[in-house]
C-alpha cells in the first residue's frame, strides 16, 4: 500500500514540476544573457572535484551568453578553454534543449543547455554538469 502512495506522490511531483517549468522559445532566447547566480545540484564531492566545481561557478558568474537571431552564438567567459567567440546555436522545439555547435563546421556540439522558466526566473542547466545558472537578459 505505501509503495503505491509513494509512486503516486512521485508521479504528482513530476507533473507539478513539468507544469511550473517551461522552456524558452528561440525568439525569447535571442539576445545577450548574463549570469546572476550559479547553483550546483551536488552536495558531496571529493576535494579536488569540489575545487574544480567552485572554480567553474566563479567563472560562470563572470560570463555572458549571446544568442543572435541569425543563430550565431558567443560565450564570453574568463576561462579560455570555454570561451567561444564564433559559434552557432539551434533549439530543439520538442525538448527545449539548446545545442551550441562547434564553429569548426562539422556540426559537433560544443555545449548543450536546457532553458527553463521557473518561478519568474530564467535558468540555464548546463547538460552533463551539475550547474544551474540563473540568467538575466540585457
Amino acid at each position: 500500500m505505501s509503495k503505491k502512495i509513494l509512486t503516486l506522490f512521485l508521479f504528482f511531483q513530476v507533473l507539478v514540476a513539468a507544469a511550473t517549468a517551461q522552456s524558452l522559445t528561440g525568439a525569447e532566447l535571442a539576445g545577450k544573457w548574463t549570469v546572476t547566480e550559479v547553483r550546483s545540484s551536488v552536495e558531496h564531492l571529493p576535494e579536488n572535484e569540489l575545487v574544480t566545481l567552485e572554480l567553474m561557478k566563479k567563472h560562470f558568474l563572470q560570463s555572458s551568453f549571446t544568442f543572435n537571431a541569425d543563430n550565431s552564438f558567443s560565450l564570453d567567459i574568463p576561462l579560455e578553454e570555454l570561451k567561444l567567440p564564433h559559434g552557432n546555436w539551434k533549439i530543439d522545439a520538442k525538448t527545449g534543449i539548446i545545442a551550441v555547435l562547434d564553429p569548426g563546421g562539422d556540426g559537433s556540439r560544443f555545449l548543450e543547455i536546457e532553458s527553463k522558466k521557473k518561478e519568474g526566473k530564467i535558468l540555464f542547466l548546463i547538460q552533463e554538469t551539475p550547474l544551474e545558472l540563473e540568467m538575466k537578459k540585457e
